[in-house]
Order: structure tokens, then sequence, then C-alpha cells
């Protein structure tokens, strides 16, 4: 279960990002307009990891900071962010965070958290549910 887990979360993630990489012309070195940016759309689990959801909080946790070690090393020509959603958030809160990551030059290897503070409350749960 969990080499499945791990393909599917984050050795795909790293494929395509590896591949956006390859797709991206070189010219995007010295040009902005031209960069590429990988966004990494990961959840709570990140936060309040479930014993009942073991594979799935650890692929959470290895995606994160694998966006800091793709942003290093696929720059310049790819940015790498993370984006954390959450259940309290609109659709269009999310979105909007996407476009900002997709468009703001300037942020790299950084994960973003738009959950309405969900991360900041602890589980209402004992710690085995």
């Amino acid at each position: 279960a969990l080499a499945g887990a791990l393909a599917r979360n984050v050795t795909a993630a790293l494929a395509l990002a590896r591949a956006l990489a390859d797709a991206t012309p070189d010219a995007a070195r010295d040009d902005e307009a031209l960069r590429a940016c990988a966004i990494h759309v990961l959840d709570q689990a990140l936060f309040h990891p479930a014993p009942a959801q073991f594979s799935h909080a650890l692929m959470q946790a290895a995606l994160n900071r694998a966006t800091a070690a793709l942003a290093l090393s696929l720059a310049p020509k790819v940015r790498v962010a993370a984006l954390v959603r959450g259940h309290a958030p609109q659709a269009d809160d999310i979105a909007a965070a996407a476009c900002y990551l997709a468009s703001a030059p300037g942020v790299t290897g950084a994960t973003l958290t738009v959950d309405g503070g969900e991360h900041l409350v602890p589980p209402d749960a004992g710690p085995n549910e």
C-alpha cells in the first residue's frame, strides 16, 4: 500500500514537474515570462495526520518537502509551489490562490495554506480517531 501511495502521490508529481521543465524552453532561464510553474495541491492531512490514513499523511508530508527540493532543482526554468486546501474555503478561494502562485514570479519553494484557519484548530477526535 505504501509503494502505491508513493507512486500516485509523490513519484507522479515529481515526474510531471520534471516533464514540465523538459518542455520549458531554455530561454526561460533569462525570461520570467517564459518560466513555468508547477503547483502541488495538498490537503489537511499535512497538518492533522490520522492513524487510519497513515500512508496519505506521509505522502502529503513528502510532497510538501519535495516542493522545496524541486524548486531548487528545476530553477530557474520552473518555479514550484504547493497549495494546501481545507474544507472551509470556497472553490473560488482555492482558484484565486492557485492563480496567484502561478503568476507570482518571486514565489518558489513555498507552501500557501488556504483553509480559513482550519490547520490551526486541533482535530476534535482523539489521537486514534
